[in-house]
């Protein structure tokens, strides 16, 4: 009953239902880790010890093992973070799960039609107190490592490399094994030197972000409508969210941002915008303008950026896609 093809059916018939789930977490993080387990069990079939408990703790930590390292990559992309203690978590609170929380759970269902809810009820506290176990080993140091984004090419690099782990059947040489390989180092090195953009602004221009020699500003240390701002922008460059949010200091007014590549010139406020707009248009050294305020200036209209954008080392200027179907108005 548990096979690899019947994991792809129901993965089909998951998708064919509604193709969005593909794009969620839970799924991505539930099917890697039951592929990853069939495949452990089906195909690789580890050898176990003969006494039964150490058999029972083998299997269980092997199947942490397992689990964690066929969801990691899918928990780093989401979440911008990898939790170290995982595995201890899974050893501590699975067996659990499957020996006291899914029983109760599943006959609490049929009692529940009696009215009889007891078992309901044991399974949520029984619950309750490992999601507080859960949150103690995830608070205890060095229990996640903030990690850099990973882009989609690298995504579908590790997803092609896992598939070719588990579906490739090796004759004489383990080519599953060399072509998972090749494509996990693919996605890590596209990972590691993928450029970070150095400068972000929303677009509505209210919010500008900085990159200084691997020190990360804003033009405000807090902004209860940009939250997500920061922490996008921390977690692009592998930053922890919960770190303070460092405000880089005008000078009269006027963010001046100097880098190899560009130098550019942020406004937030109307009174340094009018005081200092003729000079910088003029100003030679100076590429790029972004302001608050709405600029009409013809002679000066190739310095002005509009909209919300990132700008990379190299000077590319990506800006804020609005053309996909959810930013559609519909009158």
């Amino acid at each position: 009953a548990i096979s690899l093809r019947n994991v792809c059916l129901v993965f089909c018939i998951v998708f064919l239902i509604n193709p969005h789930y593909i794009m969620q977490a839970g799924f991505q993080l539930s099917f890697s880790a039951v592929f990853g387990l069939v495949w452990l069990f089906n195909s690789v079939k580890p050898k176990m010890p003969s006494n039964k408990i150490l058999k029972l703790i083998y299997a269980a930590t092997l199947t942490s093992i397992v689990a964690t390292i066929f969801t990691a990559p899918f928990v780093i992309a989401h979440f911008y973070s990898l939790p170290l203690y995982s595995m201890v978590g899974n050893l501590v609170l699975l067996p659990i799960f499957s020996l006291a929380i899914m029983p109760l759970t599943l006959m609490g269902t049929i009692t529940a039609i009696f009215g009889i809810t007891t078992p309901l009820w044991l399974a949520h506290v029984i619950y309750n107190h490992c999601l507080g176990l859960a949150k103690t080993i995830s608070a205890l140091p060095y229990a996640n490592i903030a990690m850099p984004h990973i882009s989609n090419i690298a995504i579908c690099l590790t997803i092609i490399g896992f598939m070719s782990l588990i579906f490739i059947r090796p004759i004489k040489t383990k080519i599953n094994y060399i072509i998972c390989v090749i494509c996990m180092i693919g996605a890590v090195l596209i990972t590691r030197y993928k450029p970070r953009p150095v400068f972000l602004v929303t677009d509505d221009h209210e919010l500008a972000a900085f990159s200084y020699n691997n020190k990360l500003e804003f033009t405000k240390s807090r902004d209860a409508g940009h939250s997500f701002v920061f922490n996008v922008f921390k977690q692009l460059h592998g930053d922890n969210v919960n770190t303070p949010n460092i405000r880089h200091k005008p000078i009269d007014g006027v963010w001046i941002y100097n880098t190899p590549k560009f130098n550019l010139a942020y406004i937030q406020n109307f009174v340094p915008l009018h005081k200092n707009i003729v000079e910088l248009c003029h100003d030679a050294n100076i590429d790029y303008i972004v302001s608050y305020f709405q600029i009409n200036a013809p002679k000066c209209d190739k310095k002005i950026l509009r909209g919300g954008f990132v700008i990379y080392p190299n000077g590319r200027i990506r800006y804020t896609s609005h053309n996909r179907p959810w930013h559609i108005r519909h009158q």
